[in-house]
């Protein structure tokens, strides 16, 4: 695999037609869940044609998809963060669940949990280690799958807390 850095003004769908490599696999080489970290001056891993057969991992827009019955239902007047604080959660789960738009759903995890802020050095598997979690289920419920930036909220869900509703 070969790097490339994300230029001023690129999203996804330019960041994919520039390199030639469709935009799941681009995400999917770098272990990201959505567009929004691909920022600009991130070096980031442009797989080559062997990547499909040799990756493990399910496809991060999958993850991503909002159900169709259950999430959270938007209303009138509700912003990213309005909703972040009124669930508990940090405000990048919500951005990541896609648009906040009145009637829109949102698939988000539900139920008790707790927010930690990561501090420099912090890895997902010392935070799940911490919570009693496997390192996998804590970057799946919170969407992320490289180790978190120092300062980022990280959602931890309680014994028995729903990832989503769906």
């Amino acid at each position: 695999m070969r790097t490339d850095r994300v230029n001023p003004g690129e999203d996804l769908a330019r960041l994919s037609a520039r390199l030639r490599v469709p935009g799941c696999m681009l995400l999917r080489a770098n272990r990201l869940y959505g567009p929004a970290w691909l920022t600009p001056g991130r070096e980031i891993s442009v797989p080559g044609g062997d990547f499909c057969r040799l990756d493990r991992f399910a496809c991060p827009v999958e993850a991503l998809r909002t159900p169709a019955a259950g999430g959270y239902l938007c209303r009138p007047g509700d912003t990213r963060r309005s909703i972040a604080a009124k669930l508990g959660l940090p405000d990048r789960l919500v951005a990541l669940a896609g648009p906040v738009k009145p009637g829109a759903r949102l698939a988000l995890p539900r139920g008790p949990g707790r927010v930690v802020t990561a501090l420099p050095g912090d890895s997902m598997s010392a935070i799940a280690a911490s919570a009693g979690m496997e390192p996998e289920a804590l970057r799946r419920v919170n969407r992320l799958w490289g180790d978190p930036l120092p300062g980022m909220r990280i959602w931890i869900p309680e014994k028995g807390a729903k990832e989503s509703d769906e």
